[in-house]
């Protein structure tokens, strides 16, 4: 389990604010059926963790993309979770093996935008963090099966309206 996460430097957001934010990242997996991945912004602690966000639905607030290690259809699913309440959205939009893609989405202070390589997915306000809590940018890699599996994130983006 590889995880990053970037508490204890400037980039915190506070969830509660209703000015826009915009996150974007480009990534790839070596194999996408064997292994998982959370990349967005999400609450600092235990919750936030590849091991419960991911495997056992355990994000506390956060916001972002996920595909889960193991699913039977690899395609790209957004992840918006607000006191332990999680709303998953599958996107129609397939993951491949060691292929690019750019994942984003825009907050606009009522609504999550959510894009996979520039297009829109979808849109929701189910679950989206706004109660308060410090978000921190977090990026989790998991892969089970004893593999090499690697995740590459090329960069990642991520502003707020002042």
């Amino acid at each position: 389990v590889a995880r990053l996460f970037a508490v204890n430097n400037p980039m915190v957001l506070d969830a509660s604010s209703s000015r826009k934010i915009w996150f974007e990242t480009r990534l790839k997996l070596s194999d996408v059926d064997a292994s998982g991945f959370f990349i967005g912004l999400a609450s600092n602690g235990s919750d936030a963790t590849v091991d419960t966000s991911i495997l056992d639905g355990g994000l506390a607030d956060g916001i972002g993309w996920q595909i889960i290690d193991g699913q039977a259809a690899v395609t790209f699913a957004s992840i918006a979770a607000t006191n332990d309440g999680e709303t998953v959205t599958q996107s129609s939009t397939s993951a491949a093996d060691a292929t690019w893609a750019v994942l984003a989405f825009h907050w606009d202070g009522s609504q999550a935008h959510y894009y996979i390589n520039g297009s829109l997915s979808h849109s929701s306000a189910t679950t989206v963090p706004n109660d308060g809590t410090l978000l921190c940018p977090h990026i989790e890699f998991i892969q089970q099966t004893g593999d090499s599996d690697t995740m590459h994130v090329d960069y990642v983006r991520c502003c707020m309206e002042r």
